[in-house]
Parts: structure tokens; C-alpha cells; sequence
């Protein structure tokens, strides 16, 4: 909201030493010359190439099956925590440990997990903080299956690692060392019932969600059926964010304290209170990037709802072999739907927008405003209709509102804000006439500006935007209301700088500058 002076930054130090930490190209070096010398005999030395096939690519490995839908209780797991728990599970699988007094250890060299993990950095804190994540983080799981006394275990939880250590061994190399908790351990050990999965995909991935579903295909894809066990969708939460309850209700608070504020209670389901956020924010991305990073498989994601409810209760996932991937079938309309359909296209409505309007409209009503819109754009005693696709939107919530009946409700007096949220408006109404104003300064831009603000635009925005606003980009370029309700802001903020998040000062000149202005 306010403006607030930040400090300079602080050098990173690095945890294997100054001299890494002075140059972080001589601790890469330092890596890679000792890369073939032995190491200490403290912890059972994971072999360089234990993960790699003969011709140097990733190799499957099999893990276990409660390892495929872990379940975050305590804390969050991130993309590269998620990333380097399954490379460090798979060496402990590649090797059978060292037991010591304090349990089963395994080591390997940094360079080695680095260059199988894809981590391409020297921010060895990083590398740390991840690794801690995965040490403060409570796991759970079940396992119908009996052991060999005959015991079923139907529920267990435990942590995701055990001890860890940097070490630079008697030969000046630089480690990873760990410990697994003994419940991992021996499942590691124990285990009979496995899935497989392809490191080398796993390298592909960018998104901790497609890395779980990553896990889940590997146990599923054998299945009858191809499908997975269905849940309510909001258990799919933490298995496929790694975030669990008690993370998300953190980070709310702490977004609080930063405002000033202290939120309700609330956590991950405050976050996705409905199924088309989660499935907009998680599972259409994740379900699309893993589809697009390997060749083996087809996922598609099935949502169910319970009889007489239009609500989304469960998920499920379901796995098909490319080769026998055959689309779903188009939903079938009646006469009158489609009739409505074809009339809406025509005004060049997009058919999932058309068929959204129809459900909350009726489909008479859409075809009574399709047609209404359709005359007023043939007449010719008016002027024409630049945007056939609005006018019919707008008619149509106007038709809507007036078929509902109206409801005499007692006048509420007016809220009173208070300092924070009146802040908040003012900062609002601050940063809408910023925008204003670099709508209407833009025609007046040097082509050779314009382009240089697009090509910003395209790599700093564009590149993260939704399918959809891609396409409408490559289609219509800025001439789309979708896009320029995503440029304008963009721009706004460039151009204005430090303004765009202004002092107590600014805000208070904006506002006594706008009520001055009411006056005259």
C-alpha cells in the first residue's frame, strides 16, 4: 500500500566456505576435480552414475507404492524440495546405506546431484532451506496391504528425511549426506508392491503439481482402467500442491501482519473454496504440462458431481496409452440449445463462453437477445456495431435483470471504512488513473516505442498468461478487450515506476486533488 525504504540486500555466504562464497565458479571447479576421487567411508558413497542408463539418460526406478500419494500434514514442500527428495529417495533405492549409531545413511557427491537433479545454481542456502523443508514437513499414508506377521497398518506419518549434512570430505570434496526416518527406511527396504518412475521425465517438469501427478501415473498407468482412486477434490489439495493446511494458514497471516491486518482463520480450502479456482490455478496446468513433456501416456482429469447437486465433489485422474487415447465424445444438445448455440457463434461468441451463458440464462432468452442483436445490427438508420460480441452481453444481462423479480430490501446505512481500507480505495482509485493515462497517452507513442513496450510485454507478461490469452494475442493482437485489459495495467505500472506504489504523501495529494476537483 504505502511506500516503504528497503535496505540493501546482503551477500549471500555460502555453507561450504569463503572461498566458495568469493567465487562461486571456483566452488563449481572445486566439484568437478574431485568428482573422481574416494570418499570417506563415513556414509555409504552413492556411485556417480547410480541413476543412468549406459547411454548417460535417467533410468526408471522403482519406488514404492505409498510413495506415489504422500500427503503433506505440517509445513509445505516446494518444486525443488519435492524434485531433490525423489532424486536422494532414488539413490537411497540405488544402494543399501551405511548403518551407523544413529541410523542407515546415505552420501553423494554435490556434483552429481546437482547435474541428475537439473540444479544449475551455487546458492547453496537455497539448496539448504529445500533440504530443511523436507526435514520440517509430516507425511502420511495408508497401506491396506497385510506385512509378513499379518499386520495392516492403515495409517502411518512420519517425515520426509532424517538428518542432513553439507560435508567437504577428507579429500576437499564437497557432499550431500542424509539419513532416511526408520518408517521410509523400511518401506525402502521392505517394500513389494512398486511403481515406476522415469527420472528423466521428472527433469522435464517445472511444476511441483505435475511432479506429484508425475508419481500418480507411474502407480495408475498399469491399473484396470487406467484410473486412479477418486477423492473429494479438495483432499487432492496438499497431494498435488504440497501444501498443507497449516502452511497455507501461515502464509495468510503473515500476509496479514505485512498489511497490518490479522485475517480470519482460514487455509488451503479459503484458497480454492471452489473447484473451478483449483482447477484453473492446478489441474488444467498440470494435467496440459505433463501431456506435453512425455509421449507414453494420455491424462485427462474427471470431475464428478453428486446425484442432484451441480457442485464438484470428486476427482479422479485417468491414464491412457497414447496409442489408445480416443477423445472424449462432445456432449450432446438439445434442439433448442443448439439453436441458441449457432445464433450466439454467429455474433462470434466463443462456444465455451456461449454454452456458460446459455446454462445461466436459458436458452430462450439467448436466442430472443441473438436475434434482437442480430436486427440491430442490420439496421441501417443507426451506426454500425463495432463490438457485436459486447453489445449482445450487455443486452443480455440487461434482459436477465429484468425478468427477475424485484426484492424491497430495507436500506442499510452506509459503512463506515476504516483507515486501512479507506487507504486501500484511494491507492485503487490512484493506480485506475494511472491507467487511464497511459490509454490515452499510447496512440501518441513513436511506433518504435510501441514496438519496444509490445516486446516488453510479450516476454515480462504474456509469456505467463493463460492458453487462452495467448491465442487471443496471436489472433487479435492489442485490439482485444481481453489483451488490453491485461496491457494497459502492465504499461501503467512501467511507465509510472516508484509511483505505481506511492508514499502517504502521494495518496493524500491524489485525494485532496480529487475532492477539490468534485467541488467545482
Amino acid at each position: 500500500m504505502v511506500k516503504k525504504q528497503s535496505g540493501k540486500k546482503e551477500a549471500q555466504g555460502s555453507l561450504f566456505g569463503e572461498a566458495a562464497a568469493s567465487d562461486p565458479q571456483a566452488a563449481q571447479d572445486s566439484d568437478a576435480a574431485y568428482a573422481d576421487r574416494p570418499a570417506s567411508a563415513t556414509a555409504h558413497e552413492v556411485e556417480d552414475k547410480a541413476l543412468r542408463k549406459g547411454d548417460g539418460d535417467l533410468r526408471v526406478i522403482r519406488h514404492p507404492v505409498e510413495f506415489a500419494a504422500l500427503v503433506p500434514v505440517t509445513w509445505r514442500i516446494s518444486m525443488l524440495s519435492r524434485k531433490l527428495w525423489l532424486f536422494m529417495i532414488s539413490y537411497s533405492l540405488a544402494g543399501k546405506g551405511t548403518a551407523t549409531d544413529y541410523g542407515v545413511t546415505w552420501r553423494v557427491a554435490l556434483s552429481t546431484l546437482k547435474r541428475d537433479a537439473g540444479f544449475d545454481s551455487n546458492d547453496y542456502d537455497l539448496l539448504r532451506s529445500s533440504i530443511q523443508e523436507l526435514q520440517k514437513t509430516l507425511v502420511e499414508w495408508s497401506n491396506p496391504a497385510r506385512d509378513k506377521k499379518g499386520e495392516i497398518k492403515p495409517w502411518t506419518s512420519t517425515q520426509l528425511l532424517g538428518s542432513a549434512s553439507f560435508v567437504i570430505d577428507a579429500t576437499g570434496r564437497h557432499c550431500v549426506e542424509w539419513s532416511i526416518p526408520q518408517e521410509l527406511a523400511m518401506q525402502i527396504r521392505e517394500h513389494k508392491q512398486y511403481y515406476e518412475a522415469s527420472l528423466q521425465i521428472a527433469t522435464r517438469i517445472s511444476r511441483h503439481s505435475t511432479l506429484a501427478l508425475h508419481s500418480l501415473v507411474g502407480r495408475y498407468k498399469t491399473s484396470p482402467g487406467g484410473l486412479t482412486m477418486r477423492k473429494p477434490w479438495r483432499e487432492w489439495i496438499p497431494i498435488l500442491t504440497g501444501e498443507s493446511e497449516d502452511a497455507a494458514k501461515h502464509a495468510k497471516l503473515l500476509a496479514g501482519v505485512r498489511k497490518g491486518k490479522l485475517p480470519p482463520e482460514s487455509g488451503v480450502e479459503d484458497k480454492y473454496s471452489e473447484y473451478r479456482y483449483f482447477n484453473r490455478d492446478v489441474v488444467s496446468k498440470m494435467v496440459a504440462e505433463y501431456n506435453s513433456v512425455q509421449d507414453e501416456v494420455w491424462v485427462e482429469a474427471l470431475a464428478t458431481k453428486k446425484s442432484g447437486s451441480r457442485a464438484i465433489s470428486d476427482l479422479q485422474f485417468k491414464i491412457t496409452p497414447r496409442e489408445d487415447f480416443k477423445p472424449a465424445a462432445k456432449p450432446a444438445f438439445n434442439a433448442l440449445t443448439s439453436q441458441a448455440l449457432d445464433a450466439m457463434m454467429e455474433l462470434g461468441l466463443l462456444k465455451k463462453f456461449s454454452l456458460q451463458l446459455i446454462e445461466e440464462h436459458t436458452p430462450e432468452l439467448c436466442i430472443q437477445i441473438a436475434e434482437q442483436v442480430g436486427r440491430r445490427i442490420k439496421d441501417g438508420t443507426q451506426g454500425a456495431v463495432k463490438n457485436p460480441q459486447g453489445l449482445y452481453v450487455t443486452e443480455l444481462n440487461k434482459a436477465s435483470e429484468l425478468l427477475k423479480k424485484p426484492k424491497e430490501e430495507p436500506q442499510r446505512p452506509v459503512k463506515q471504512l476504516s483507515v486501512d481500507e479507506a487507504l486501500d480505495e484511494t491507492l485503487k482509485d490512484f493506480q485506475a488513473d494511472l491507467i487511464a493515462s497511459s490509454k490515452a497517452s499510447w496512440p501518441g507513442h513513436p511506433k518504435e516505442v510501441q514496438d519496444d513496450y509490445v516486446k516488453r510485454f510479450e516476454l515480462e507478461s504474456l509469456s505467463s498468461a493463460p492458453p487462452a490469452i495467448q491465442t487471443a494475442y496471436k489472433k487479435s493482437g492489442l485490439k482485444s478487450p481481453m489483451l488490453a485489459a491485461r496491457f494497459f495495467p502492465w504499461l501503467a505500472k512501467v511507465e509510472a515506476g516508484e509511483r505505481w506504489s506511492p508514499t502517504m504523501g502521494e495518496l493524500l495529494a491524489f485525494e485532496r486533488n480529487r475532492q477539490h476537483a468534485k467541488k467545482k
